[in-house]
């Protein structure tokens, strides 16, 4: 059960209007705060649509996050428009791979994306050897996007898990595409 109460999306004023047109629990959720729900769905546009990283290795990278921590609500969201973005099963799979430390068989550099995604989440940091392959392999808007997509998404899992956002229904058969290890 949520924390809070869902927002009622139409009543919000006109201006807020387009953030939430999905209508998704996120968005239903963090509009009890308008301008903090306001910085936090324009940061997310920001991401989706803006950043300069390959849209293909953003979704992998997002999808390295919700695999990682765990979060059913992000990771069904972008299994389903990660699609959108060219992202194939095989790569999912290599992810679940990668993740697991077996070679998933993907590019030298969405493995090298994919690691330092694992690197900042699991130590909160890159290490030296990540960071210099990434300094090398990436310009350095590149290397910025990167780490602020994960830190996102790592605030994103914060959110969602901590305000108990239940997930959509029509989201939950994407969960068997990339499904987290059993105990």
């Amino acid at each position: 059960m949520p924390l809070v109460p869902y927002v009622d999306t139409k009543a919000l004023p006109p201006e807020y209007q387009t953030l939430v047109a999905r209508g998704t629990g996120t968005q239903r959720t963090i509009m009890h705060s308008l301008e903090g729900g306001r910085a936090y769905l324009e940061f997310g546009n920001w991401i989706r649509f803006k950043t300069r990283i390959d849209p293909r290795l953003r979704e992998m990278v997002i999808l390295q996050v919700a695999y990682v921590v765990r979060n059913e609500y992000e990771l069904g969201h972008h299994v389903k428009l990660a699609k959108d973005f060219g992202v194939a099963d095989s790569d999912m799979r290599a992810i679940v791979d990668e993740t697991a430390g077996r070679p998933g068989g993907l590019s030298a550099t969405d493995t090298l994306a994919l690691r330092a995604t694992r690197e900042l989440l699991q130590a909160r940091r890159l290490s030296d050897e990540t960071a210099a392959e990434l300094t090398r392999s990436f310009n350095s808007e590149i290397v910025v996007e990167l780490v602020l997509i994960v830190g996102f998404y790592s605030f994103a899992d914060i959110f969602l898990s901590g305000m108990r956002v239940e997930m959509e229904e029509e989201y939950r058969p994407y969960l068997a595409r990339m499904p987290f290890p059993t105990a």
